[in-house]
């Protein structure tokens, strides 16, 4: 298989891959709005839950930029 045909291979598994890492991000950003109710009282906020999920939200956006580099180095690539 020639080079550009394996980046273009490349380039679309890491589409696939930024689709779920997004859903994931959504996902994540969904239940920590759930967890903060604007008329909520302070006390009921469930710290470790929200410092997970602040955790979990910030591992997939450090995540996505790096695919998003590769993809955008790779779509250059194949210009």
């Amino acid at each position: 298989m020639s080079e550009r045909n394996e980046n273009w291979g490349r380039r679309e598994s890491l589409r696939r891959i930024e689709k779920t890492l997004l859903a994931e991000i959504r996902s994540h950003r969904e239940s920590i709005r759930a967890l903060l109710p604007i008329g909520g009282e302070v006390q009921d906020i469930d710290g470790e839950y929200l410092f997970s999920l602040a955790v979990g939200l910030n591992d997939r956006l450090v995540e996505l930029r790096g695919v998003e580099q590769k993809i955008a180095i790779l779509s250059r690539e194949l210009e």
